[in-house]
């Protein structure tokens, strides 16, 4: 069954918080054009019906910035419609939503329980971690953020929280996990901060080094081993997937398949790019409205996107545990003399695996007998 995964910035760059990390800011820096603007008409209808032609069974529309709330409840009840008009091959329709949970409206959040979205909500662990690099130079954003987690909660919203990980959130990760924990958000997503490509736009650098990223997976595995021993789940995106692989030897996560595939990001004049982490001119594969996703993912771009993720190290093809990292996320690989070489966390993720291959097999022992 086909299944295309569409990315839409109706926001393009545009966001209503400047966090010290931001990634997209700044691959958006390095742009020759920097925002694309709010997405017009034409190219949403364009990239809905392309979406909906027939050719894929199952398609996903994950909207993401920026800010895509920005866009205001109209953008995303035209979504909607458009979904209906457009859906006459009976084509398995899910929608998504990453969110930095800012101050969005009571009316939103109902819209998208209503219409069955799924939310991402950026939450950096507790207040004190939280405010330090969300926000605003002088101010934090954490109760607001907070205050909209908790009406989701209430009106039963699904969402996963969404958290960067940095050395503070290391760091403080006992705390973190058992705020979580109490605050019943149990769907949870921790993501390396990423190094900046373009270091001269003066991005902050959060990202790990080895020894803290090893800490990280350790601390947080820990604690949610102990958990499961003593019957509780806790779904945390990283882990269930090394379960998978441990099951069915495939997991959901394209960080941890190998190899990259196209996401097709859409931005706000329907310029297209591979990959979230690669919507940079060097990557642009065309525009939605002169092409249809199949002609995109076979242009020259695409192609060599895919094909740079592929190439193996001598030292991954001897690995004991490289068929559960499978050197990781291309943008977390050594960038060297034209090519893409091991990952920058190979030692965190073998020291890792190494030592808990044991304890993952028989937490999926006891999550299955149940």
């Amino acid at each position: 069954m086909s299944h295309l995964n569409v990315l839409i910035k109706p926001a393009s760059s545009f966001c209503n918080m400047r966090c010290k990390y931001c990634f997209y800011f700044d691959e958006s820096e390095g742009r020759d054009i920097k925002s694309y603007g709010f997405m017009k008409d034409d190219v949403l209808i364009k990239t809905i019906q392309k979406a909906l032609d027939g050719s894929y069974s199952q398609v996903s529309f994950l909207f993401q910035g920026g800010e895509p709330t920005l866009c205001g409840l109209d953008f995303f009840k035209k979504v909607i419609a458009l979904e209906k008009k457009f859906n006459i091959h009976n084509v398995v329709v899910s929608n998504s939503l990453q969110t930095n949970g800012y101050r969005l409206s009571t009316e939103l959040l109902d819209f998208f329980k209503q219409e069955n979205f799924l939310l991402g909500i950026s939450l950096d662990g507790i207040k004190e971690t939280h405010d330090k690099v969300r926000g605003f130079a002088t101010k934090g954003t954490f109760d607001e953020v907070y205050k909209t987690l908790k009406y989701a909660q209430n009106i039963k919203l699904p969402f996963t929280v969404l958290t960067v990980v940095t050395e503070d959130i290391v760091n403080n990760l006992d705390k973190i996990y058992a705020f979580y924990k109490q605050e019943g958000f149990f769907n949870l997503h921790f993501i390396p901060c990423l190094k900046p490509i373009f270091s001269e736009h003066k991005i902050d650098d959060y990202s790990l080094d080895n020894d803290y990223y090893q800490k990280f997976l350790f601390k947080i595995f820990n604690l949610w081993y102990e958990d499961v021993k003593n019957g509780f789940y806790l779904s945390i995106r990283h882990i269930d997937n090394y379960l998978m692989l441990l099951m069915q030897g495939r997991c959901e996560s394209c960080a941890m398949q190998g190899k990259c595939s196209i996401q097709y990001v859409v931005e706000g004049n329907g310029n297209v790019y591979p990959c979230d982490f690669y919507a940079t001119d060097k990557y642009f594969l065309g525009n939605i409205k002169d092409k249809s996703f199949k002609e995109l993912s076979q242009s020259a771009n695409a192609l060599a996107f895919v094909n740079e993720s592929l190439v193996l190290q001598e030292q991954c093809s001897k690995c004991s545990v490289f068929k559960y990292c499978r050197n990781g996320c291309k943008r977390d690989r050594i960038f060297e003399k034209g090519q893409f070489k091991q990952n920058m966390y190979c030692k965190a993720y073998n020291s890792f695996l190494t030592e808990n291959l044991d304890k993952l097999a028989d937490a999926l022992r006891l999550l299955t007998q149940r």
